[in-house]
């Protein structure tokens, strides 16, 4: 078995789609390798900085940073330059996904099967904020669905609009919830519910506010983020926030049914990784009708 069979995350959106972006970074077991996609018969480069297997990879818009986050809970932020780490970040248990924030490139947020979703930046070793999913949960005192009952939100995926300022994150308890940032803190303004089981990944499209979800029922969802949120990405809510848990000024969370801004997609194969899947994807929803282009937010 090649070394192609061990690739657990590639990094495409953002290399690929720029010109002249031909660098391509994959992880198997606790490496990273380069590639030069015009070449792939041989890796250009490894980095060996992780301690256990690696989770997720993300590159920032500005290719000047790394960050690597893997099992034993830990975020190794490469500096491209001189090849070195310059950070290491950490979660309390295993870090299941991490995202450089679009036109911020030493911002990044992170999630883990602490049900922690925490907000960096490279210039500080602890996280400028911090909500844990199972205390948001009690507080809003948010019963589970059939079959969910018994399953904490840990959380698997997340995935940052091309704003920068909007994120989703998948969890374990089929959620799909929605944060915005303000500042140095962001806070959970919508949370979608349409899956049966986990949800194990999460996708902003490119350019837009839909959100895709893939969960371990086999369904892939489109969400319409745009008409729920738009106004208040527009006017930013001045509520205070808390640490760990942080809710909307009034009180109330906008909660949306499976049967409210969403489309299964007809996508009959179970996708473990979106991101793998994303061309074909990007395919069905062009020949969808139904998926119209979203108004553009400024």
């Amino acid at each position: 078995m090649d070394w192609w069979t061990f690739i657990f995350y590639i990094v495409l959106e953002c290399k690929l789609r720029r010109p002249g972006g031909f660098r391509l970074y994959t992880s198997h077991g606790e490496t990273i390798s380069l590639l030069d996609v015009r070449s792939l018969k041989e890796p250009v480069e490894h980095f060996h900085v992780n301690e256990e297997e690696i989770n997720c990879l993300s590159v920032n818009e500005t290719d000047s940073f790394l960050a690597a986050a893997d099992d034993s809970g830990a975020i190794k932020v490469i500096d491209l330059g001189n090849k070195k780490v310059t950070r290491s970040l950490r979660h309390s248990n295993i870090c299941s996904s991490v995202a450089f924030r679009p036109q911020r490139p030493q911002s990044l947020v992170s999630c883990g099967l602490d049900m922690q979703v925490m907000l960096w930046n490279l210039q500080k070793a602890r996280p400028l904020w911090t909500t844990n999913l199972q205390e948001c949960e009690v507080q809003e005192n948010s019963p589970q669905s059939a079959g969910q009952f018994f399953n904490p939100p840990l959380a698997h995926s997340l995935s940052v609009a091309s704003c920068g300022n909007l994120f989703g994150c998948g969890a374990q308890d089929g959620k799909v919830r929605i944060f915005r940032v303000t500042g140095v803190k962001f806070e959970r303004e919508l949370e979608f519910q349409g899956h049966s089981l986990g949800v194990s990944q999460v996708l902003f499209m490119p350019g837009a506010y839909w959100l895709l979800s893939g969960g371990n029922d086999g369904k892939v969802l489109l969400w319409d983020v745009n008409s729920d949120i738009g106004k208040q990405l527009k006017s930013p809510a001045k509520s205070p926030q808390r640490r760990k848990a942080s809710t909307r000024k009034d009180g109330k969370l906008n909660k949306v049914a499976s049967n409210e801004h969403t489309r299964v997609l007809p996508k009959e194969a179970t996708l473990n990784d979106l991101y793998v899947d994303s061309f074909e994807i990007l395919r069905i929803l062009q020949n969808t009708p139904q998926c119209k282009s979203p108004q553009s937010l400024t």
